[in-house]
């Protein structure tokens, strides 16, 4: 009973990670081209969906569960930073013109 209350714990967590992760695989020219228009570097995309399906499947696995926890916080920090400084580059960009 315990296992399977942690694999529905492990689902829940995960399932945001791992459903956008398949639907930039589905539409990767759509979000390459997104990511472009908002000067963000293409070629990090295929590293982003790597560590994000990888590590959901991990944790729903229960494989390594601590270390895959921590790569999807800390690769999820690192978006929101990125984003958040290509946001203010192309305000202060768009202030200036």
């Amino acid at each position: 009973m315990q296992q399977k209350l942690s694999l529905i714990r492990r689902l829940l967590i995960v399932q945001t990670v791992l459903l956008a992760g398949i639907s930039t695989i589905g539409g990767y020219a759509a979000t390459a081209t997104d990511m472009e228009a908002m000067g963000g570097p293409t070629a990090l995309l295929p590293m982003v969906i790597i560590l994000g399906v990888g590590a959901a499947l991990a944790l729903i696995l229960g494989w390594q569960v601590r270390w895959m926890a921590l790569a999807l916080s800390a690769s999820g920090a690192g978006a929101l930073s990125l984003d958040a400084w290509l946001l203010r580059r192309r305000d202060r960009q768009l202030t200036m013109a």
